[in-house]
């Protein structure tokens, strides 16, 4: 039986799209948030499916302020001040997978580096997070177990990782279709990121700029160093589409002097107030797979490592199809048309 060319290509345009071209990974898991291991050029912290957003993040302390207005304690020359400082910034909105301990829409990654930071520089492959080059800061909604090594990582000293326990849980404001996403969070528990937030503000005892130590978070030491619940919760709130993302954390901080020494709890200087950190991005397109624009909850169209974008890193010209999250169903589906097809050309 023979067909016309129109029909051929009928067919073709049904069952092509969800074919990869990740077929050289046999790995390859299309259940887990994971890019595909044919991108050699991909590395930290580019690993997960999902939007990449490059921008700056600013953080505004404001001792003295709210209930720790009338704290003492603190160090007097802080009072009426407000310190600013910025931060290069990577957002990564990740899919999450069944490896999350929740039903969070997204895992959202947001990692603080000095500004003016070289990213070329960030070269490891399977570094966690947490450990990536000269990061300052950062604040994960969720944190990571260990993944065996692909086979072409098997060089690196660590671990991919993949996202285990919720360190807090997300609300998708639902009254939209569609992009621009918004979801919202109240944080309790004791979480107040990783590595050391710091910032310059006034000395104790002169007018002198030094660095300090900033704790963010509901949760303080007191004089014995065990952590409780001092503050109000954290609000976070997050907006974000194909384009731009917007992320936003609001409460109480607890700072401490750092001195010479590197030591920074000592010396009776430490001052309370509250804080906003504001991070503003636009996206990677490069390291960013597509979100789709008709879904409720965040959904993004696998396109890292499939060859199918032409603004992605790996691309190289060939054919290539769009495979969405859970599409191993539709993918036996195009399987089956293929085999038709086949069959049709004899």
């Amino acid at each position: 039986m023979r067909v016309s060319v129109s029909a051929q290509a009928v067919v073709f345009s049904l069952a092509f799209p969800f074919l990869t071209t990740a077929a050289d990974d046999a790995s390859y898991n299309a259940s887990l948030p994971f890019r595909p291991n044919n991108v050699t050029l991909l590395h930290d912290p580019y690993y997960w499916v999902g939007s990449y957003y490059n921008g700056t993040t600013e953080l505004k302390l404001m001792p003295y302020t709210g209930l720790a207005g009338n704290d003492s304690a603190q160090c007097p020359l802080l009072a009426n001040t407000t310190t600013t400082a910025r931060y290069d910034t990577i957002l990564a909105l990740t899919e999450p997978s069944i490896r999350n301990n929740g039903s969070d829409p997204v895992n959202a990654f947001l990692m603080l580096w000095d500004p003016g930071f070289d990213f070329s520089t960030i070269t490891s492959f399977g570094w966690p997070l947490v450990d990536l080059p000269f990061l300052q800061w950062s604040y994960l909604s969720s944190q990571f177990v260990a993944l065996p090594i692909p086979e072409r990582l098997r060089h690196s000293p660590l671990p991919l990782q993949i996202q285990s326990q919720n360190w807090f849980y997300w609300e998708l404001n639902t009254t939209t279709q569609s992009p621009p996403y918004r979801l919202s969070s109240t944080i309790t528990t004791y979480y107040n990121g990783a590595g050391a937030l710091r910032a310059n503000m006034t000395n104790c005892t002169s007018t002198e700029i030094v660095p300090w130590l900033i704790d963010l978070g509901p949760w303080a030491p007191d004089n014995n160093f065990a952590y409780e619940s001092e503050w109000p919760a954290m609000t976070v709130s997050m907006e974000f589409d194909g384009e731009t993302a917007n992320y936003t954390i609001r409460g109480y901080f607890d700072s401490y002097r750092i001195y010479s020494n590197g030591t920074s709890r000592s010396g009776g200087e430490i001052t309370h107030g509250q804080f906003t950190l504001r991070f503003a991005g636009v996206l990677d397109a490069y390291h960013s797979d597509i979100l789709a624009n008709d879904t409720v909850t965040p959904t993004w169209l696998r396109t890292v490592g499939f060859n199918n974008n032409s603004l992605n890193i790996g691309y190289t010209g060939a054919a290539g199809r769009t495979m969405s999250a859970g599409s191993s169903v539709a993918a036996a589906f195009a399987a089956l048309v293929l085999t038709q097809v086949v069959q049709l050309f004899l």
